[in-house]
């Protein structure tokens, strides 16, 4: 089986700050898989939040449901890292688009990881696929 890869577009349109906390890191004594999500997700809600904006409602009540996820791990991240997620979008359909992450420890020569989440725009009240709103087409271009 091939091992993933994941190609970081070249723009990215947000950066989170955050700090590696003892709850992430795991018996090996770096960061967790499971808390590589965590930090992905925290950094996908903060672009939301910074955009008056929710998961749950992108537009007209439509959200996002997640369909798949891929990461690629190229270094450690120890307690205490000052870390930089960077999040990039690129829309593959008129209903779904893939956001990528980067998680960066200053003055590391390679990212800690990749990761890749394909999102479907979705209608929470109709429970139906729904199209991706212009008002975010043109925040995430």
């Amino acid at each position: 089986m091939p091992r993933v890869k994941i190609n970081f577009p070249e723009i990215s349109i947000f950066q989170y700050k955050s700090i590696v906390g003892v709850g992430m890191v795991n018996y090996g004594g770096h960061l967790g898989n499971d808390a590589v999500l965590t930090i992905f997700h925290d950094a996908r809600i903060a672009f939301f939040h910074k955009h008056e904006l929710t998961e749950v409602n992108l537009s007209d009540g439509s959200g996002i449901i997640q369909s798949d996820a891929a990461i690629q791990y190229l270094s450690e991240g120890r307690l205490h890292d000052e870390i930089t997620t960077s999040l990039a979008f690129e829309v593959t359909s008129n209903k779904s688009f893939d956001i990528y992450y980067k998680i960066e420890v200053k003055n590391k020569i390679k990212p800690i990881a990749i990761g890749k989440t394909g999102m479907v725009m979705f209608n929470y009240s109709t429970k139906k696929m729904s199209q991706i709103p212009n008002s975010f087409l043109n925040l995430i271009k």
